[in-house]
Parts: structure tokens; C-alpha cells; sequence
């Protein structure tokens, strides 16, 4: 039986779950008649709440004191109705659900209050227990809460009604009581009893209806609305859509969307990242039967008819009438006819039936503790939390995942499923790794396996059974992103929960060194950056752990360089690198100074996981005995090793090179730089002055990356030409890349050298001088490094010059433990390059495992000067080096889709099951690279040397034995991109010529856009996303 896959993925606690999505609401007058007869039905209920504290009351009153104020008026009556669900363990609706609903006008005011209220609840119950406030039957408990909390905690109480005039009268004695209560349990405010809910923003979330609009379509709408929306023009140019995820669009954090024109009208979904992620991993041929077992309220539904087009057939079963129709409602709101929905319990069902024989996909989001969500629904503010019995909780979390197991293993018996997704709103383990691990046996022997469905997803399975890393939770991730509130933003409590992981990691598994020799910890000069790396030294220090925190803002290799320079357990660099000015980033390093690789990157996510109380940190850490600056030690071994490793001229020639034009794009390399070039004994670099210091805001530029080539290096051209001068160098704001561009003396024009350009340049250099200073050695001991989609010309000069060459997934994290590898086996990895403007000198033990923007930079200064002194400029020497090693011609693009299912559909085609294209463009395929299986077929034992895993969406394909062609999905963008190379030893016509021609048949032959609904790029991506 051929393999199938099965997508796990699971949501965890700091990811919110949407409620329902857009559906037809009763309109309700929210009047005080109304809501007296509401209330009144839970007088008995709130006074239980209360427990021994209040007198019961006695009968049933005609009628109520109400507040005056309307939002004091319906949070009174949301708190009523949540307590009382509350209290009778009934579900009822959320705080949320409540205080948003269509008859509350004033929400955000109207759920502070509600929040607030509930948060101070335990306090204000004391407080009453004290009084006689709630014998007056006539003010009802829920109203006595809020005008407790507003004149005590909140606004005020302005004497306007009955109400507020029975509360206002004992202001003194509840004052006196507060007082009392503060000193009987010695704190100062009242903000030490209550439980304070440190970050209750995410961002807003809504799903694009491609049923119904596009996502093009939609955010034109939304940033340039009809005349009569117009109030909404604002919020709509926020949109952004979310990197992941193609048909999700991210708002600001604590956007109203709920009557939205497009959410009203079925074209937006409002619904959680995290509640998309089922459909995407689901990934349904439109063609397909599918079953949603547990479907209610029906946003995974409509989300998967959505993703097949509207055609197929969805069976959507629940077995609760009332959230059937839910459902129904749901479907008929956003144009979701595909689907079936049926009453029904999915246990029940005969699944082997004729009914289900062409079911290939299942989704199973199964009823679970919802541990997961119940931050974002606000429990935690309920009365109930905290009130369960572990063992009672224990034995309700092995009853669900009882049921749980059962119904995977349900679903199992679907005689042609071939993708079946399970997903819960649970941060449990016992749910979700648990419950796979207990019928991968069975699915296994079925020929199911665990499938990655998001291979670039950074939170993976906790390591409690095989394949764990296929598994995906939501939540904290590593960490680059926006800084604002919420977990999926960059801010403090992200921050101390990620090194708490990290932490607590290093102590489990590499105790010795951490007590030993401790931590390496630096920032860049982006807002909070500073902060957040003194935050993180808090969290180490508060464990007894040496922190070496720079003083000041450094370039990121420089704490690649601390780690092995000190010896140090780990790394922590706060960085976003060249994003925009809104985002921030941490990157973490292992004790060998490289990035994490698997198996640590998803131990490390498991141990962030599990931390889910923030640990009590020391003020001014920074200042503990356990900080020490190693600024001093760091730059000395730095710039001492680049002299006697990288410095390869004559230092009496050095001076008379021609000056450089050098810009950190407004980052942090600048004296580091200046410093490097007076290490090499060269001119020193002629900064642009609107660049040359750090700034945060990025002012002159949009988007800080070199790699952008000509753009983001206007200025740094003027300031050249204004001097006469043909060479301009440029880091990125952390300065760990490197570009570099050259003027045509004879026709004034500027050329931006790729990534792939100065890496040959640079490998060139270096094998030179290496070959220079070591004339009796053995060149098979060198080997020099690239990246599986950078340009195989160091490949032919590695042929060509008898040094050995090696290859890598994309990503310094895996360039710098290969080289690692490599110097223990007795290499001597000399120089490692990537095309996204990445370099690394690795050639003695205690080099740097990282990119490098300053080393890179001045090596290619020193190599200038060396050509210049021979009259030969920098693009005239690379001309020189295809001559020598054969021209390779470099394209690359992508193609776009809304939906990943149709990139899904490409490589699905193309590896029809094993019968892979034999031809491009009547060229042979030679050879092939699938990441997905493993398979190479260049190898002797057909195994792929490159780690690789199920579910992987790249292949590789080699033509004529020489030339290569990568189809890869991104994993930040909707994107399939290609990296097409083509050689030829003699002529560089014929290359080109070729590569246009396989170029047009990538799309015509291989991709095949139009029947798949992808559209292609007309302009060429030279460099790829890596980290």
C-alpha cells in the first residue's frame, strides 16, 4: 500500500482561537426593561457566587436598581450572564462574545469594564462581605460589582440614579474596609491581590472569503473603501497580509471588525491564525470529498470549501442542533454551498459505508479542555479558575483525551483517506502529542505517516514520540517579528517567557558549561533592543548564571564571536537584521557558537512552551556581579584574528589603495568597520553621513537591506560620486551581511554585484592567498561551503583548483555546524557563502561560525586594492574568473498563489508518485532531489546528503549533467520560487541563450501557472529568504 500522509497540528495557550465567524445575529434592544427581566433570572445564581459572604436574598423583587450609566449598564448584565454559566458549569457565552455582541454600542468601553470588574471580583466580594450593601434587594449583585469597582478602582461614581446613590452613600465605609484589607494582608495596593493579566492584545485576525473576493481584491477594498465606508479607510490601510498564511490578513491589535461592510457580508471571516491552520494543512484537491468531523461553528468548513473552490463535497457533522445551525448560518453567509452539514455524532457514523467511499480528507478538531483558548476568552478572570482540583482536572483531561484517541482511530477507518488533520484548542500534551502518539501504530500500519504540513514553521511537537518534529503548535516562536502587544509580537513578556525556555534548556542539557562559563547576550540599535537584551540578562541572572552583556550596541557576529571566544553555553543577539523599522527579533546561538539546529531549535520550543509563569527577576540585573561587558576581550581576539587570518598583503601596501564609499544603512557597523580597515592598515572608509549612525526609524530607506541592490544605495552613490570614487561597501543594520557595488570608469554606471558574484570574488581571494602562503600543502585538506540554491561556479573551481566543496540547506545555521564538522574530521573550511549576501571565514578552530559583514567587507576592501594595484577593476576580475571556470548564467523568480494547496498541486504533479520529468525544454533531467523522500539520484546510494523531511516542498533537478534547476516553496511568503543555473565552459552567449530558453520552460513545461491558479513574477528575484 503506497504511504499517506497525516497532518498533526496542534494550538496551544498563547494562541486565541477565534469564536464564531461572521453569521446572522437577532437584533436585540439592549433597553433597562430588557435587561431587568435578564438579570433577574440570575439573582440567585450571583448570590452563590458569594458563598457565605452575602446574606441570600429572600424573594424575588419586582424590580431592580439599574445603572444610569450605559456601559455601566451592559457590563453589569454581561457579568451577570457569565457568572451565571460560570457558577452552573453551563456553556454559556464568553466575556468576549458578550461584550462584543451587536447590541453593545459602546464594546471597548463596555468589555474594560466587564474585565476589569471580574479582575478586581475577588477583592470587591470581601469588601461586601462587610457591609450591608446587597441586603437592599432591590440592587441587584452584578450591578453592586460594577459601581463597586468604578468608585473604588475605576472612574468614578457619579451620582445619577438610585444605584448609584445606594454605593455613593457608603464610599467611607468601603474605603475603610479596602484600607483594612490592604493591611491585613500587608501590601501597599490593591493591585498585589488581584491576578493582572500582563498581555491581553494579540493581533486581529480575519480570513479572506476567496469563495467570494480575492485577497487582491479585498485589500483594495479595505484601503480605499466606497464613499459612504469611508470611516473604515483607516483601519484598512493597517491590513497587512500575514507572511504565512496567503488568505489571513493581520489588524492591529484591538480592531473592531465585528460590523465591517466585507464581515458582514461573508467576503472577511474573522477568525485566529491558528483556527486557518487545519485547511492549509488539509491542503484538499478541489476535486476531493472531505469529512469535518467535529465542524461546528463551521470556520474550518467554509475555510477548506474556500480552498477547494467551492466544488467537491464537505460532509460537516456535530451532533448539537443549536450549533449545527450555527453553522449553517455560517456557510450561507460566505457562499459555502459545497458543504453537507448533518446532525450527527461522529462515533456513530459508519465511515466504511458507500456514503463516505470517496472521503480522501478529514478534519478532526475534536472537543478538548480548550486550555489553549482560555486566556484569550478571559476565564482566567472567572471565578471558577483555580477553584478545580487537580485530580479533578487530571481526570477530565484523560476522559478527553480517551475520546480523543477514539475518534482519531475512527477516522482511520475511511477506506480512501489520504490527508486527515487533527487539531485542538489545547495546551496540553495529554491532547495532542499523546493522543497521536497512541494510534501511530495503528495509522502506520495503515501506511499513514506524519506529515510536516508547514516545514518552515518554527514551534514543533514536544519530543514524547517519533516524528515529533512534523508536528506543529502555535505560540511563541523564534523569534523575528512586530513589536507591539500579544504573543505573536515582539515585546517583554515574549521575551523573559523565550529565554526562560532557553534557560531552563541549557540547564538540562549542557549544566556544566552554563555554571561554568554562562551566557553571551547583544543587541543591535533597534527600538527596545537595549531593553529587551537587559531583560533577557534578568531572566539568567535570576538562575545564578554569568551573563557577559555587551555594553553597548554591537554587530550580531560579534556575539557568535563571544560565545566561542568565552566558551560560553549559549548566545542571545537582539536583532530583526534588515527588516523594518516596526520589527525586532532574538536569535539564539548554541555553546559551538553557531545557530540551533535540530535537535536543540525544537527542544529549546518545547522548554518555551512550558513556560507559562513569568519567573520573579532582580531590578537592575544588568548591574549584578554576574554581568561583566566582554566588549574589551571580544574585540581584541576579533580584530587580532582578522589580521593574522584575513589580513593577507603587505601592510606598507595597504595604505596606498584608492578610498571606499561605506554605509551601515543607519545600523551599527560603522566603527566596527572603521576599525577593521585600520586593523588591515588601509584608508579608512568615507561613510555617507545621512546613514552613518544607528537610528532605528531607518529614515532614508524603507526597507534597510543591501541586497535590495541600487535603491537603498542611492545616497551611498552620490556620496561617491561627489568624491570620485568607484567602490561602495554596505552592511545591514546588524551588520552580518555584506554588498558591495562598483562604477564603470569609462560609462559612469553603477553595478551592484550579487550575492552569488561576491561570493566567488571572495572564494577566489581566499583560495588564492591560502594557496600563496601554503605552497607544499595538500589542497584536499581545504573545502569551502555554499548553500543548496547558490551558484555552483565555487563547485567548478573547487573541480578545477583541487579543494573540496561541500553543500548546505540554505541558512548559516547549517553552514556553521557543517564547517564545525568538517575542522573536527581535519579540514580546513576556509570560506562558506550564501547568495543572500552572507559570508564566513572559518578557516582556524576559533573563527567565527557565522556570517560576517565586517570581515566580508574588509577582505573585499583588501581584495580592491589588490586588483586596483594592477590596474584591474572588481568586475573586469570576475569577467576573468568565468573564463577560467566556465560562465554560469543565474535566474531566479517565483510564482504567487492565494492558495498554498495549488503550490501543494505543482510538486505533487511533478513527483507523480516517483515518475518525475524526464526533460526541460528538450533537455535531459539528468538527476534528481526531493526533499520529500530523501531521494538523489546524483548519489550512489540514491539517498539525499542534504537533511531532508516528509512533506518538504523542494525539488531539485539536474540537466545535462551540468546545469540545475530548485522549485521550492517559500515559507514565509505564498510563494513556489525557482533558481535556475546554467553553464557553459567557453561562451557566455550560449548560457544565456540556454537559460532563457529553460528559463520559459519552467513556466510552460514544469510549473504550468495557469492550470494551477498561480500567477508569475515578470522581474527576476536574485537572492532568496533565508535566515
Amino acid at each position: 500500500m503506497p504511504k499517506k500522509p497525516v497532518g498533526i497540528l496542534k494550538r496551544n495557550a498563547y494562541t486565541p482561537k477565534s469564536a464564531a465567524g461572521p453569521q446572522k445575529r437577532k437584533k436585540k434592544q439592549a433597553n433597562n426593561a430588557v435587561e431587568v427581566q435578564e438579570e433577574a433570572a440570575h439573582v440567585a445564581t450571583e448570590a452563590s457566587i458569594t458563598g457565605s459572604l452575602l446574606p441570600q436574598q429572600q424573594k424575588q423583587p419586582k424590580q431592580f436598581w439599574s445603572c444610569q450609566s450605559e456601559v455601566d449598564r451592559q457590563a453589569a448584565a454581561c457579568i451577570s450572564k457569565v457568572l451565571a454559566s460560570d457558577t452552573s458549569r453551563r456553556n454559556g457565552k464568553t466575556i468576549k462574545s458578550l461584550t462584543l455582541a451587536p447590541n453593545i454600542k459602546a464594546k471597548k468601553a463596555v468589555y474594560a469594564v466587564t474585565c476589569q470588574t471580574l479582575q478586581y471580583l475577588p477583592v470587591i466580594l470581601q469588601i461586601l462581605s462587610k457591609t450591608s450593601l446587597l441586603v437592599n434587594q432591590q440592587l441587584r449583585p452584578a450591578v453592586a460589582y460594577v459601581l463597586v469597582y468604578e468608585l473604588l478602582f475605576g472612574q468614578g461614581c457619579r451620582i445619577k440614579g438610585k444605584a448609584e446613590k445606594a454605593v455613593f452613600n457608603l464610599k467611607a465605609e468601603l474605603q475603610q474596609h479596602l484600607q483594612a484589607l490592604l493591611k491585613e494582608a500587608a501590601v501597599e495596593h490593591v493591585d498585589e491581590l488581584v491576578s493582572v493579566n500582563i498581555a491581553k492584545d494579540w493581533n486581529r485576525t480575519a480570513r479572506v472569503n476567496l469563495l467570494k473576493i480575492s485577497v487582491t481584491e479585498a485589500l483594495a477594498w479595505l484601503r480605499s473603501p466606497p464613499a459612504v465606508h469611508q470611516k473604515w479607510a483607516r483601519l484598512g490601510q493597517q491590513a497587512q497580509v500575514d507572511q504565512m498564511l496567503p488568505d489571513v490578513l493581520l489588524f492591529p491589535a484591538g480592531s473592531d471588525l465585528h460590523d465591517h461592510p466585507l464581515v458582514t457580508n461573508g467576503s472577511l471571516v474573522l477568525q485566529s491564525k491558528a483556527s486557518c491552520l487545519p485547511a492549509h494543512a488539509l491542503a484538499p484537491k478541489s476535486t476531493w470529498h472531505v469529512v469535518d468531523a467535529c465542524a461546528a461553528p463551521g470556520n474550518k468548513t467554509t475555510h477548506v470549501a474556500a480552498l477547494m473552490g467551492g466544488k467537491g463535497t464537505i460532509w460537516a457533522f456535530d451532533r448539537d442542533a443549536t450549533r449545527l445551525e450555527r453553522l449553517k448560518a455560517n456557510a450561507q453567509t460566505v457562499g459555502a454551498t459545497s458543504i453537507v452539514a448533518e446532525q450527527a455524532d461522529f462515533l456513530s457514523l459508519d465511515l466504511t459505508s458507500e456514503k463516505f467511499a470517496e472521503v480522501c480528507g478529514l478534519i478532526l478538531d475534536p472537543s478538548c479542555s480548550g486550555s489553549g483558548t482560555a486566556h484569550s476568552r478571559m476565564d482566567h478572570l472567572l471565578p471558577s479558575q483555580g477553584a478545580v482540583h487537580p485530580d479533578q482536572q487530571l481526570a477530565r483531561l484523560q476522559s478527553l483525551a480517551a475520546f480523543q484517541t477514539k475518534a482519531l482511530q475512527h477516522a482511520l477507518t475511511l477506506p480512501k483517506l489520504q490527508r486527515l488533520v487533527y487539531s485542538t484548542c489545547s495546551m496540553h500534551e495529554m491532547e495532542n502529542e499523546l493522543v497521536v502518539k497512541a494510534v501511530l501504530a495503528d495509522a502506520q500500519a495503515l501506511g499513514f505517516q506524519l506529515a510536516d504540513p508547514f516545514p518552515d514553521w518554527p514551534r514543533r511537537g514536544l519530543p514524547l514520540l517519533p516524528g515529533h518534529q512534523n508536528l506543529v503548535r502555535v505560540g511563541t516562536a523564534g523569534l523575528r517579528g512586530l513589536m507591539g502587544f500579544g504573543f505573536n509580537r515582539m515585546n517583554e513578556v515574549v521575551v523573559q517567557q523565550t529565554t526562560q525556555g532557553f534557560c531552563s534548556y541549557l540547564q538540562a542539557h549542557a549544566r556544566a558549561k552554563l555554571d561554568s562559563r554562562g551566557v553571551a547576550i547583544g543587541y543591535d540599535g533597534r527600538h527596545k533592543s537595549k531593553e529587551f537584551a537587559k531583560l533577557a540578562a534578568a531572566v539568567f541572572v535570576s538562575q545564578g548564571v554569568n551573563v557577559h552583556l555587551f555594553s553597548q550596541e554591537v554587530p550580531t557576529p560579534f556575539v557568535a564571536g563571544a560565545v566561542t571566544y568565552k566558551g560560553c553555553a549559549g548566545g542571545i543577539m537582539i536583532t530583526a537584521s534588515h527588516n523594518p523599522k516596526e520589527y525586532n527579533g532574538y536569535k539564539v546561538y548554541w555553546g559551538n557558537g553557531c545557530q540551533i539546529i535540530p535537535p536543540h531549535d525544537t527542544g529549546i520550543a518545547a522548554s518555551i512552551e512550558a513556560q507559562s509563569e513569568l519567573w520573579d527577576l532582580p531590578k537592575d540585573a544588568d548591574c549584578s556581579p554576574l554581568v561583566t561587558d566582554p566588549l574589551h576581550m571580544v574585540t581584541q581576539r576579533y580584530y587580532y584574528s582578522l589580521q593574522q587570518d584575513l589580513s593577507f598583503r603587505p601592510r606598507q601596501e595597504n595604505p596606498k589603495a584608492a578610498p571606499v564609499v561605506y554605509t551601515p544603512l543607519h545600523g551599527v557597523g560603522l566603527p566596527w568597520l572603521q576599525k577593521a580597515f585600520s586593523t588591515f592598515n588601509l584608508p579608512p572608509p568615507i561613510p555617507v553621513p545621512q546613514q552613518a549612525l544607528p537610528d532605528p526609524d531607518f529614515p532614508t530607506v524603507s526597507f534597510p537591506n543591501p541586497e535590495e541592490g541600487d535603491g537603498v544605495l542611492n545616497l551611498a552613490f552620490a556620496t561617491a560620486e561627489a568624491r570620485g570614487i568607484d567602490l561602495v561597501l554596505a552592511n545591514d543594520p546588524d551588520a552580518d551581511r555584506f554588498a558591495a557595488a562598483e562604477r564603470d570608469s569609462r560609462t559612469g554606471v553603477w553595478r551592484t554585484f550579487t550575492g552569488n558574484e561576491v561570493g566567488i570574488l571572495l572564494a577566489h581571494w581566499m583560495w588564492c592567498c591560502w594557496r600563496h602562503d601554503h605552497m607544499d600543502d595538500d589542497p584536499g585538506c581545504v573545502v569551502m561551503l555554499a548553500s543548496a540554491v547558490s551558484s555552483k561556479m565555487l563547485q567548478a573551481m573547487a573541480q578545477e583548483e583541487r579543494f573540496n566543496f561541500d553543500e548546505t540547506l540554505t541558512g548559516f545555521k547549517w553552514l556553521g555546524h557543517r564547517a564545525v564538522e568538517l575542522q573536527q574530521a581535519g579540514f580546513t573550511p576556509i570560506f562558506a557563502f550564501e547568495e543572500a549576501i552572507g559570508y564566513m571565514f572559518a578557516g582556524s578552530p576559533g573563527s567565527i561560525k557565522d556570517k560576517d559583514g565586517i570581515a566580508a567587507a574588509v577582505v573585499f576592501a583588501e581584495m580592491a586594492a589588490d586588483l586596483k594595484q594592477w590596474g584591474i577593476g572588481v568586475a573586469q576580475h570576475l569577467e576573468s574568473l568565468k573564463d577560467l571556470y566556465g560562465f554560469f548564467e543565474v535566474r531566479a523568480s517565483y510564482f504567487t498563489s492565494d492558495k498554498p494547496a495549488d503550490i501543494r498541486a505543482v510538486f505533487e504533479r511533478l513527483r507523480q508518485d516517483g515518475n518525475y520529468p524526464k526533460a526541460l525544454a528538450g533537455v535531459e533531467v539528468t538527476a534528481v532531489r526531493d526533499l520529500d523522500s530523501g531521494l538523489d539520484t546524483a548519489q550512489a546510494e540514491g539517498r539525499s546528503r542534504l537533511p531532508w523531511h516528509k512533506g518538504d516542498l523542494m525539488l531539485t533537478f539536474t540537466l545535462d549533467n551540468v546545469h540545475t534547476l530548485t522549485l521550492r516553496a517559500s515559507g514565509t511568503e505564498p510563494k513556489l520560487k525557482y533558481y535556475l543555473e546554467v553553464s557553459d565552459e567557453d561562451d557566455a552567449a550560449v548560457a544565456v541563450a540556454l537559460a532563457d530558453k529553460l528559463e520559459a520552460a519552467v513556466a510552460s513545461e514544469l510549473v504550468l501557472p495557469q492550470k494551477h491558479g498561480l500567477t508569475p513574477n515578470p522581474s527576476t528575484l536574485l537572492n532568496a529568504e533565508v535566515e
